[in-house]
Order: C-alpha cells, then structure tokens, then sequence
C-alpha cells in the first residue's frame, strides 16, 4: 500500500511543478487518468502521419449521432489507440471485433450503468484512406468496435507517451 502511496505524491509533485512551470497550460503535455490508454504522462505530436499502435486524440463532434446514448459524456474528446489503418479488415463476429482476422476484444450490448450501447450495421469493412479504426486498451472501452471509423481529419494530435503507471 505505500508503494502506491509514493507514487501518487510522486505524480502530485509533478503535476504541480508542470503547473507552474506552465507546460501543462501550453498544450505540450497531457495527463491520462482514463482507463482508454495506459494512464500517463504525454507529449502532443501534431503530425498527421498516422500508423497502426499510434495514440490519437480526436473530437467527437462529428458522432454526436452515433454517440447519443444515455451512458455517453457528449462533446469531449478521446484518447484511444489506432488498429486499423487504410486497407484494413475489420469483422465483427460472435460479439468480437478482429482487425485483419486478428481478434482484438469483446463488443457487450450493455454498458457498466446498463445502458444499451450502439452496434455497427455493417459487420465487415475495409478503412477507407481518410480513416482510422481505433480502440482502447480494455475491452469496456467505448471506442470503433462500437462507432466505426473515425475521420482523420478529425484527430487533434497523436499522444507520445513519457511517464506511464500501468500498475495504478
């Protein structure tokens, strides 16, 4: 128990000394506490040359449709990493998502709260160039196996990550 106990001051004494240091306000860094992504300490990378196991962060402003049920936080972004990229495969079968026949995780019909989630339609696709596929790091994540692809034009940066607690 102290062991995490140091590390949580550890991380308080960094998130105030990046506080006034600034950084933190200049959108050069950010902080992680979702469970998408390995909860951490980033650097913002705004190139656009994406691949798959990069880290996007991108709007959800163009999903409000699909992202309109009573579980979801609307108009926020998300953190997620990329899956699929142009020319992909993604399936969906027996309640599982595989990209280019590689299974990747489970999809539920109900969320933690009992919500029902969206499905996709289609149950077979391909990522279209200006497209990516994207998931987070737990099979709760609300993420493409439940939206679809998201727009390239629609990631903000690319994460790169710096200090990670994976064991918090």
């Amino acid at each position: 128990m102290k062991k995490y106990k140091k590390k949580y001051l550890i991380l308080l004494i960094f998130l105030i000394t990046l506080n006034i240091l600034g950084i933190y306000t200049r959108k050069s860094f950010v902080i992680n506490i979702s469970s998408s992504i390995p909860i951490g300490i980033y650097k913002v990378d705004k190139s656009t040359d994406f691949k798959r196991g990069d880290i996007v962060t991108f709007s959800t402003k163009r999903y409000k449709d699909i992202l309109d049920y009573p579980g979801n936080i609307k108009n926020i972004t998300f953190s997620k990493y990329i899956a699929g990229i142009s020319g992909d495969y993604i399936r969906i079968e027996n309640n599982k998502i595989y990209v280019n026949n590689k299974e990747k995780g489970n999809i539920f019909k109900v969320d933690g709260l009992n919500n029902k989630l969206p499905q996709l339609k289609e149950k077979e696709y391909i990522v279209k160039e200006d497209e990516v596929f994207v998931l987070g790091t737990n099979d709760k994540s609300f993420d493409s196996r439940y939206y679809g692809c998201i727009k390239k034009s629609d990631v903000i940066y690319k994460l790169v990550p710096l200090i990670i607690w994976e064991d918090i």
